[in-house]
C-alpha cells in the first residue's frame, strides 16, 4: 500500500510504501528520507517479524537496511511497539 502523508504532517518521508501479511501485520516499510535530497542513496526499508502481542498493545522486531543495494547497515534488532 503506497501512503503519501498531507505536507503538514510530520514525518521523515512523505510517501511511503506498507507491505502487510495475509494477518494483516506489517512485514516491510520502504521509504526516501526527503531532508537527505531523495534518491536511491536516501532509501531505506525496515523488514519487521515476530510479532506479539501483551496486554493490549503489538510489539514487532524490526531491522532497518538502508541503500539501493539493499544491504543492512545497521543490523541490530529492536523492539518496536506497533498500535492495532
Amino acid at each position: 500500500m503506497v501512503v503519501r502523508f498531507p505536507d503538514d504532517y510530520p514525518t521523515h518521508s512523505a510517501e511511503q510504501t506498507f507491505y502487510f501479511n495475509q494477518q494483516g501485520l506489517l512485514k516491510r516499510l520502504n521509504y526516501v528520507v526527503d531532508i537527505l535530497g531523495g534518491g536511491p542513496a536516501a532509501g531505506g526499508a525496515h523488514y519487521c517479524f515476530d510479532h506479539y502481542k501483551v496486554g493490549e498493545s503489538f510489539f514487532r522486531r524490526t531491522v532497518a537496511c538502508w541503500d539501493e543495494t539493499r544491504k543492512l547497515r545497521n543490523q541490530s534488532l529492536r523492539l518496536q511497539w506497533a498500535s492495532k
